[in-house]
């Protein structure tokens, strides 16, 4: 049985008729109108296309490299934040081979999270508020002038960072451990009432 031999992705090829560029212009020191013009040419032709957006990426603008060319960093198409470009971060994508050839979509999971997360609190918000105008709680006006509020905000990033799931770990057990605390301190609580156990003297 022979050993298939795997053809580079478009992206693969791209960034490496990039990288040869970039040697003969160095040398032959080219004028960097006529680099820009020849890189141009080579993207038009090359370059492949963002997934879900329907035009040509720039790969230069939304991704990060290291050394060696290899795609290291994605430019999330939601938050706006760069992160690490690995299935931790970024979806798979389903057809075709993603940004430069690395099979990922640009919008990463923080940020469909964050987004995500943003839209139900905006919901609950908007029908607490219809809730209180029914009750006539909260006058008409006022009613609106909330609701605008509510649809003017701007969702927060600021939490979509290459620590985001390690700070969503440490969230998490924190919230755990109150919960702990809190049911602890309600059956101590109702011991205490039945007397099971003494309540404990403050010093």
């Amino acid at each position: 049985m022979s050993d298939k031999v795997k053809k580079p992705s478009k992206g693969e090829l791209f960034a490496a008729i990039k990288a040869e560029l970039k040697v003969v212009f160095d040398s032959k020191k080219i004028a960097k109108d006529a680099q820009e013009a020849i890189n141009g040419i080579v993207a038009k032709f090359m370059e492949p296309k963002a997934s879900g957006f329907g035009k040509t990426a720039n790969l230069d603008e939304i991704t990060k490299r290291d050394a060696s060319g290899k795609i290291t960093e994605i430019l999330c198409s939601i938050s706006g934040k760069w992160l690490p470009a690995t299935s931790e971060f970024f979806y798979n994508e389903a057809k075709g081979e993603g940004i430069g050839g690395t099979g990922f979509r640009r919008g990463s999971k923080p940020g469909e999270a964050t987004l995500k997360a943003f839209k139900r609190d905006i919901a609950k918000k908007q029908q607490e508020l219809i809730s209180k105008a029914a009750t006539g709680a909260i006058k008409n006006e006022d009613l609106q002038k909330e609701l605008k509020k509510l649809a003017d905000a701007k969702v927060d990033f600021s939490g979509v960072t290459k620590d985001y799931f390690v700070n969503k770990a440490k969230e998490k057990a924190a919230d755990a451990s109150k919960a702990k605390e809190k049911l602890i301190a309600e059956e101590t609580a109702k011991q205490e009432a039945k007397g099971t156990i003494k309540p404990k003297k403050l010093n």
